[in-house]
């Protein structure tokens, strides 16, 4: 036995005599150093932050994500808006000075700033179910991506899901089922009607459902929906064409849950390429009209906003020259947003995309306020757990580095493709994967590629860091270990060396073929500027290379060519499989950090703690003075310290320690 194990038992055995009954709470400094951590009373996160400053909401996910009880105000204080997330300090998981400890910590670290009430504090609540949400993964859409980025940016607990997953009972594990946009019946019809009926169980039985766009018209009542709401999709000669980018929408009742933190009567959302609702009975709630546009939409590459601006008497020869009706008064009071019951469940759809990312802060708003409405009830099942054995997390390391490097490479190489089609005018970007096109180009195509090359970037940089902080991390809670082992096995099944080799053979063949179809299609838009002084000739015949070039490269929508999809299919395969290990990862590192600030401390794991940690210097100053008090006169310590409290924590911790308040008491 070593001397340092013979010190911590001759240490163990004096204290133990000399006191018969003991009880030892060590709490880190963020309790002791900040006089605005409280031990009763409610933490306010307040719903007319989060128009600018979606962390909020962020804030109340992480706390729902650990098991912790909040409250969401149901109408208008003096104090607070309706919507203000609520967070009882007593009766949580953790002893209530942990658990304001914790509170305060994820406040500072997340910069919300959050309000103290006492216990007397009672206005109108209901308790927030937490919402597991199953996003529906399909083939090769960027729009998924957009909405799963949205979701984890807010903090929700999501997972992609197959339609195998969906055929395999899958669905009872949560509690909305969320459709992003992109082609309906791509989703329908990966579908037997099997799966098909589970969707509109799942629903019926009380389970929620948000589509957007494309993931709208899955749930509708058109070719191919699942006529879970009895709406269509407006007529073409009714509404504006190709609409994109931000477009006011009216909020026809105020008080509803998913307008929760908006104060005016109309929030501008960006329908991306999509149309309008046709109702077709009273049981549907419109929940909000199209408006005018806002600054930035476009109807194509026309900029909407400006000509409606400037020059509206032009519409008519925009519409002459498309053969599209554009004139956005067309649109104006549109059904946009619509709801309805389905049996116990509901149902919402949008045309307009909250599942924008990087949008201003109203959208995450909207998006999170429509999750929240629609989780009314808790999943009927468990998630599975797999039991494999897993391989250390310093292993996975090396192996997540590697597949790091590769994409890397992708990107570079989407990169200069974005780049180089801007500086040949082939498109202007909009927003986040999003580009204004002209009509007569074909350029929308490597967003998909862009999309997929990114997340999977991000999800593998992710990952290496949860990686890292596992392997410098002891002394875990049994919950912690659990998501810390789920994280780490679903890596070690992850199996994409495939993939991989399929994106290094076809992604420099197809940046080179993309390149010059964009510089086909400016050559042909520069001959037409040109006009009568290009021979006809000349014209038709680039028009035919250009052509067969992009029927190859590209294909037509909405089936693709076959080697579009060579190069597609295999990212997609890679997105689906990283993002849910990713999110088993951010959900690891979530409990990490819960379990770190929340831990409760013996004596023995004081003193054990002491003597695995002092080589690495892991303890603060005033911790090592408390421990060598203890050693020269344990006795005598323990007798005047019956009862203690630690002001110190592991440096390793120490991100916790909050350089400013940001808690305010009313």
């Amino acid at each position: 036995m070593s001397t340092r194990w013979l010190r911590f038992t001759a240490i163990l055995f004096v204290f133990l005599l000399s006191i018969s009954s003991f009880s030892i709470s060590v709490e880190g400094s963020q309790i002791s150093s900040l006089a605005s951590c409280h031990k009763s009373g409610y933490y306010i996160i307040p719903s007319d932050h989060f128009t600018q400053d979606w962390r909020g909401i962020t804030l109340a996910n992480h706390l729902l994500n650990v098991n912790w009880t909040v409250y969401r105000t149901i109408e208008d204080i003096p104090e607070y808006n309706a919507g203000s997330f609520v967070v009882p300090i007593k009766n949580q998981p953790v002893a209530p000075e942990l658990a304001g400890s914790y509170f305060v910590s994820c406040s500072q670290e997340l910069n919300v700033t959050v309000y103290h009430e006492p216990e007397s504090f009672y206005p109108l609540m209901v308790q927030v179910i937490r919402p597991r949400i199953g996003v529906f993964y399909n083939n090769g859409s960027r729009w998924t991506a957009m909405l799963q980025l949205c979701l984890e940016e807010l903090g929700f607990d999501i997972q992609a899901i197959s339609a195998d997953d969906i055929e395999n009972n899958k669905l009872d594990q949560f509690n909305i089922l969320a459709v992003g946009g992109g082609y309906h019946k791509y989703k329908s019809d990966l579908l037997t009607e099997n799966g098909k009926a589970q969707i509109k169980n799942f629903i019926y039985d009380g389970g929620g459902f948000f589509g957007s766009c494309g993931g709208a018209a899955f749930a509708m009542n058109v070719s191919g929906g699942l006529n879970m709401i009895n709406a269509g999709r407006r007529a073409a000669s009714e509404q504006p064409a190709q609409m994109n980018g931000p477009i006011e929408i009216n909020i026809l009742n105020h008080s509803h849950p998913i307008w929760y933190g908006i104060n005016s009567s109309n929030v501008s959302l960006p329908p991306w390429y999509g149309g309008a609702f046709s109702v077709k009975e009273d049981s549907i709630t419109i929940l909000g009209t199209y408006g005018k546009p806002s600054p930035g939409f476009h109807n194509y590459d026309i900029n909407t906003y400006e000509v409606n601006k400037y020059m509206p008497e032009e519409w008519k020869n925009f519409e002459a020259a498309f053969g599209k009706v554009l004139n956005p008064e067309y649109g104006i009071g549109a059904p946009a947003i619509i709801e309805a019951d389905y049996g116990e469940g509901k149902v919402l759809v949008t045309y307009p995309h909250p599942d924008t990312p990087d949008g201003p802060g109203h959208y995450y708003t909207v998006l999170a306020n429509m999750i929240f409405y629609l989780s009314q009830e808790k999943p009927d099942l468990e998630p599975e757990y797999s039991i494999n054995t897993t391989a250390t997390a310093k292993e996975l390391k090396s192996r997540v580095l590697e597949y790091i490097q590769y994409f890397e490479n992708y990107k570079n190489t989407t990169d200069n493709i974005n780049t180089f089609g801007i500086y040949n005018r082939a498109w202007t970007p909009t927003a986040k994967w999003n580009i204004g096109y002209a009509k007569s180009s074909p350029f929308h195509a490597h967003l998909g590629i862009q999309a997929f090359v990114e997340e999977n970037l991000r999800y593998l940089n992710e990952i290496y860091t949860v990686l890292d902080k596992i392997e410098n991390t002891e002394h875990l809670s049994p919950d912690a270990q659990l998501c810390v082992d789920q994280f780490l096995i679903s890596l070690s099944e992850l199996k994409i060396s495939t993939q991989i080799s399929e994106v290094d053979s076809h992604l420099p063949g197809f940046s080179h073929d993309y390149k010059k179809l964009i510089l086909y299609w400016r050559e042909i838009e520069i001959l037409r500027g040109l006009g009568c002084d290009v021979s006809d000739n000349i014209t038709q015949n680039v028009s035919i290379e250009y052509n067969e070039l992009k029927h190859s490269v590209i294909g037509s929508w909405p089936t693709y060519s076959p080697s579009y999809n060579a190069l597609l299919k295999p990212l997609d395969q890679m997105y689906y499989q990283l993002s849910n290990v990713n999110y088993k990862a951010q959900q690891a590192e979530l409990w990490i950090d819960y379990s770190t600030s929340t831990r409760e401390k013996t004596f023995l794991s004081v003193i054990t703690d002491y003597i695995l940690g002092c080589n690495n210097a892991a303890w603060s100053v005033q911790e090592i003075i408390l421990i060598s008090q203890m050693h020269k006169s344990p006795s005598q310590f323990c007798s005047e310290n019956s009862i203690f409290m630690f002001v110190g924590v592991p440096q390793k911790h120490e991100r916790f320690l909050p350089e400013h308040h940001g808690i305010l008491t009313r």
